[in-house]
């Protein structure tokens, strides 16, 4: 329920950053969860992103007909390699196929193989939140979903293709009528100037 002075449901959020989200459409919120942080989250993650990779990756791989070839794509995969692999099976696809290769690609519904994530996503801290964001009084989660890329060799991520991810709405990939939708964005290590940081 809404606090009965502020008028608010989350006890972190102040009606300035709340001021500041209905103008311009988003806000920094520095230290909201400081347990990303920790590395026993970090392990979980890692755990659950590598559980949720070996899926996909074995699709891509079949999609694309890498487990056709010589190459032991698959097998690499099971063997935690499936990154590596995959992007192997991409250059394959491109060469041979004409396929175009992707810079990164995206793991759906982490949570659902980590206790850890599910506690946080599924969460009050960030319910409560988002439900003053978007000013209702309940919400419910869509999807949680992490980013994987992986560089050339001797190559930076930046040379390739990691560059600042601008502003941009997620509103057109969401299979939902409204616009009551809220996005949370967090990296899950210290990022660089290499890296694809979100930028305004």
């Amino acid at each position: 329920a809404p606090h009965s002075v502020t008028g608010l449901h989350s006890q972190y959020l102040t009606h300035e950053q709340l001021v500041e989200f209905m103008t311009n459409g988003h806000v920094y919120l520095k230290d909201m969860l400081p347990q990303l942080r920790e590395e026993s989250f970090r392990v979980a993650h890692n755990y659950a992103r590598d559980e949720a990779s070996k899926a996909y990756e074995r699709y891509s791989i079949e999609k694309l007909g890498c487990n056709e070839t010589a190459m032991d794509y698959l097998t690499r995969v099971e063997n935690g390699d499936g990154a590596l692999a995959l992007k192997d099976c991409f250059e394959y696809a491109k060469d041979n196929r004409h396929e175009q290769s992707k810079p990164f690609y995206q793991l759906v519904d982490l949570h659902e193989h980590s206790k850890a994530i599910a506690e946080i996503a599924m969460g009050e801290h960030i319910a409560s939140i988002a439900a003053d964001l978007l000013q209702v009084d309940r919400v419910r989660l869509f999807q949680t979903r992490t980013f994987r890329k992986v560089p050339q060799k001797d190559k930076t991520m930046e040379q390739i293709f990691n560059h600042a991810t601008y502003m941009h709405t997620d509103l057109k990939m969401v299979p939902i009528d409204t616009n009551q939708f809220f996005t949370f964005w967090c990296p899950l290590r210290n990022v660089t100037s290499e890296d694809s940081v979100l930028t305004y």
